[in-house]
């Protein structure tokens, strides 16, 4: 090697792409990981998607569908029942919602081993019963009083807010003590709560030693999720309050050099401002994650997916937003805003029909609120159309105004947010019908 470029053939030959032995390995350790019986299925779970991690980080592309088969077949012989009612109902589910539905099945297992026992037990006793009748001389002797047959008692089950046995969450005290005190927080906390909120881009995340769990504030930063009910879940954050978590899912950052990380259990909470990654939480993923000077760096099995730096007292992470990978991709200028501002001039009936026959009460309504303050509210006229939905039985003679000229009015209509992106990042399209031409656009 005596030129620069094959210096640099030879580097990216060596350190450039992850071996193939590197990735025939940790293939090999996803698809021969069995569950061993009594195990916890969770534990499995996550372990098996740790796998999958490790497969993508070197190369490995293995589609969802297949995953979750892999997944099904590495189960253990209790789970067949789960596996024949998977593949029968043609159920699909990502990772998350399989781990969900595993762990339920499994606590259902666990219950209907404890009622076998019973039924068991009480099998046995009545073989004895019987043995002591088939004597006749014997018919008197060592005959036990019957016992009274009750009403049988149903067990109440678990709660789901504090895990105790023998209630559930909507009698749970302390569940009742939490609501109680959030009807009785006054509006003295408002100021101390606007204090501390700090507006941020939601494309930054954050490294937070202190975290428990990966937190995000916007639910477009999910790339799938489950939903949550109001209580299911919920985060002491610093000021002792408690915040409730509506959706659970995972969030995918990508980098440059097609790079990505990939976050497990991120919980989607609008209260908080700011983009959280829970070192914790990482450790548990086997990422490494060191500071030097003002910046962080994470890393798995040695390679380098990103390298933060200190951004006012914080040590933040900016993925590439999905917008900047689609212009990459087609090489075009950035999308800019289409929106349009609202007329300034009298076009009350226009706003009537574009906001879906609303009357003038409703109309007036939103211009006092906001959204069509720069609106002047005029005479709305005779609508055709609002008169022949009200009309039941009764013949209608009267015509409305309809349109003189071309564009007056136009039926709006928008559509989306659709799955594949149309150049420049755009998900919606806007189609526009005029009234005298029957002319369509679509924007």
């Amino acid at each position: 090697m005596e030129t620069a470029y094959e210096i640099m053939e030879s580097l990216e030959a060596m350190f450039g792409a992850p071996s193939e032995k590197a990735r025939l390995d940790v293939v090999r350790a996803f698809m021969n990981d069995k569950r061993k019986k009594g195990s916890s299925v969770k534990a499995h779970v996550l372990n098996m998607i740790d796998h999958l991690h490790d497969a993508e980080l070197n190369g490995a592309r293995i589609d969802k569908a297949t995953q979750v088969g892999i997944i099904l077949e590495s189960l253990s012989p209790d789970f067949h029942e789960f596996v024949n009612n998977f593949v029968m109902n043609k159920k699909k589910s990502n990772l998350n919602e399989l781990m969900n539905d595993l762990q339920t099945f499994e606590s259902t297992n666990k219950r209907r081993g404890g009622e076998a026992n019973v039924v068991v037990a009480g099998g046995s006793g009545k073989s004895k019963r019987k043995d002591r009748n088939q004597g006749k001389g014997e018919k008197g002797k060592n005959r036990k009083p019957k016992k009274t047959k009750g009403p049988i008692q149903k067990p109440k089950g678990k709660c789901f807010h504090c895990n105790g046995e023998g209630h559930w969450k909507r009698n749970c005290h302390k569940y009742l003590e939490e609501l109680k005190k959030k009807k009785e927080q006054g509006k003295s906390d408002l100021p101390v709560l606007e204090i501390c909120l700090v507006e941020g881009d939601t494309s930054t995340w954050i490294i937070d030693s202190g975290a428990t769990n990966h937190v995000c504030f916007s639910l477009q930063s999910l790339s799938s999720y489950t939903e949550l009910a109001d209580g299911d879940y919920m985060i002491k954050v610093g000021n002792g309050a408690r915040v409730t978590a509506k959706a659970v899912g995972e969030v995918r950052l990508h980098f440059r050099e097609n790079k990505f990380l990939v976050l497990n259990n991120v919980y989607f909470i609008p209260d908080i401002r700011r983009n959280l990654i829970s070192m914790s939480k990482l450790f548990e993923q086997f990422f490494k994650v060191y500071f030097v000077n003002d910046f962080v760096h994470i890393s798995r099995n040695g390679l380098n997916i990103y390298s933060g730096r200190l951004d006012d007292g914080l040590y933040c992470i900016k993925p590439i937003p999905n917008s900047l990978l689609n212009t990459e991709m087609f090489r075009v200028a950035e999308p800019k805003n289409k929106k349009q501002k609202i007329s300034h001039e009298n076009n009350t009936y226009l706003w009537h029909l574009g906001l879906g026959h609303i009357n003038l009460n409703r109309i007036e309504r939103l211009v006092k609120d906001g959204p069509l303050r720069e609106l002047t509210v005029g005479e709305l006229l005779v609508c055709r159309s609002c008169l022949e939905g009200k009309m039941t039985k009764r013949p209608f003679t009267a015509k409305g105004k309809i349109a003189t000229k071309p564009l007056q009015p136009i039926h709006l209509d928008v559509c989306g947010p659709l799955n594949v992106q149309a150049r420049g990042g755009y998900e919606y399209y806007a189609p526009l019908l005029t009234t005298i031409r029957d002319m369509v656009m679509i924007t």
